[in-house]
Order: structure tokens, then C-alpha cells, then sequence
């Protein structure tokens, strides 16, 4: 809220032609200093903090000059800052998009690269009498098929078409699908577990390394794995090259206990 005191001083300062002769002498830039005051904000702050009279005013009049230059200053410096935040912003936004193509273009090219093979030994067909609602041709003929995928236990049915071979053709339509679903799954996990000990998972929460410099510690959380003497580790020495192998045998165990998990 303004103060009324201040704002009479202010009236009466600049009515004052005798003071003040020439109204661009308390200036700021293009702006006066009763239009800075009007405005409110740091300038504001600082003369309620200074000046309480009209005499005070008067005396104190170049340095409340260089006070609003100054303020002025800041005021500039933090719109600047703004600016950039607002780009960098702008940037992460493309950054994050960019991600997301690049994302959706990786999975467009694994699908292209996954070749399913289907072996018919891996197959057990079964044929049945279909049931359920479906006109004359219901129990009555051998038409409804049952495929199972034997190495991974995939069921596919089919029982819509009178024909068998229909049914069976469209059954095996359906387990291919599945598989390839399976399969390009699969892949897929394998490329994240592939990176995520290169990248981790951009969480806003996943901490990577902590430098504490009171304790003279640093600790990486990926492996949690701790190391002190940081001006030495911060020049590049032994240190550094302690941690990246660390990290190399880590990657290392974790690709072996996938393999051994798949078998």
C-alpha cells in the first residue's frame, strides 16, 4: 500500500520549481523518479526506508538518484534474466520433443528390424467342434481352432468362421501378433537396461553423484559407491579412472545376470 506521507512529500517536492528546477534532474532513463516511486517495488522499499521528511528528501536527493539508476539497473538485469529463463524453458521444451521423436523413431526402426520366424515344430494345433452361439454349423463340425505356442505357452483361438482353414489362418494371424508384441517387448527392455546404466532414468528425483565437499566426499549413487579426497578426484586423477571402472564392472554384472535370468 502506498504511504500517504511520502506521496504529499513527493507532490510537494515536485511542485517545488525553486528545489528542483528541472524535473529531469531526479530521472531515471526515460522514466522520472515520481513515476519509479508510483510504480512501487524495490525503489519504493528503499525510500520508505530512508527518507521520512521532505528535508531529508532534499538532501538526500543524489543519492536517491543514484539509488533509482541503480534499482533501475536491476530491474533491466532481472528482466534479462527472465528473457533467458523463458528461453531456456523454450529449449527444454524442444529438447523434451525432440526426445520423444527421436523415441518414436528408434521404435519404428526396431519394429522394422525384428524378423519373426515361426517354426511349425513349435506348434500344437488342435481342432475342435466350436461352441457357443453360431447357427447350424455349431457342434456339428470340426471347424474351431486352438494353436499353442509351446516355448513361450501362447494361446490363440479362433472359432468365428465355418471354414476350418479360415479359422486356422486367422488364428495363426493372432498368435503372430502376440509374439511379435512379445518379442518387440522384449527388445525393447533390453536396449532400456542397455542404457539405463549409461543415462538412468531422467527422473527429477534420481540422484547420480553427490559432491560433499565438508566431508572431502564424493558418492555415486548408481553404484553406491563413495570415494574421498575430491580435489584430487575433481583434476581427473586415479580417482576418476577408480570410479569408471567401477562403473564398467557394474554394467558388466548386470548384463550377465540378465543372460543367466533368460536361460
Amino acid at each position: 500500500m502506498r504511504s500517504p506521507l511520502l506521496w504529499n512529500i513527493f507532490r510537494g517536492f515536485w511542485a517545488r520549481r525553486d528545489v528542483v528546477p528541472a524535473r529531469r534532474h531526479l530521472s531515471c532513463g526515460n522514466l522520472p523518479l515520481e513515476e519509479l516511486f508510483a510504480r512501487g517495488g524495490p525503489l519504493r522499499t528503499f525510500l520508505e526506508r530512508q527518507v521520512g521528511s521532505e528535508a531529508q528528501l532534499q538532501v538526500r536527493r543524489p543519492e536517491l538518484v543514484a539509488a533509482a539508476r541503480l534499482l533501475s539497473d536491476k530491474e533491466q538485469e532481472l528482466q534479462e534474466t527472465q528473457h533467458l529463463l523463458h528461453d531456456e524453458n523454450e529449449d527444454l521444451r524442444k529438447l523434451a520433443e525432440n526426445e520423444i521423436t527421436s523415441c518414436e523413431k528408434e521404435i519404428a526402426q526396431l519394429k522394422q528390424q525384428i524378423n519373426l520366424v515361426i517354426n511349425p515344430k513349435d506348434l500344437r494345433i488342435d481342432i475342435k467342434r466350436a461352441s457357443g452361439a453360431g447357427g447350424q454349423h455349431v457342434n456339428t463340425t470340426d471347424s474351431a481352432v486352438r494353436i499353442v505356442h509351446l516355448p513361450t505357452g501362447i494361446v490363440s483361438e479362433c472359432q468365428q468362421e465355418r471354414s476350418q482353414l479360415k479359422n486356422k489362418d486367422m488364428a495363426m494371424k493372432k498368435l503372430r501378433a502376440k509374439l511379435y508384441s512379445l518379442q518387440l517387448e522384449e527388445e525393447t527392455s533390453k536396449r532400456y537396461n542397455a542404457r539405463k546404466i549409461q543415462i538412468g532414468t531422467k527422473g527429477r528425483s534420481e540422484k547420480i553423484r553427490t559432491y560433499n565437499f565438508p566431508q572431502n566426499r564424493v558418492t555415486d549413487h548408481r553404484i553406491n559407491k563413495s570415494l574421498h579426497d575430491l580435489e584430487t578426484f575433481m583434476q581427473g586423477e586415479y580417482l576418476l579412472d577408480e570410479l569408471v571402472q567401477s562403473l564398467k564392472d557394474y554394467a558388466n554384472y548386470e548384463s550377465l545376470v540378465e543372460i543367466i535370468s533368460k536361460k
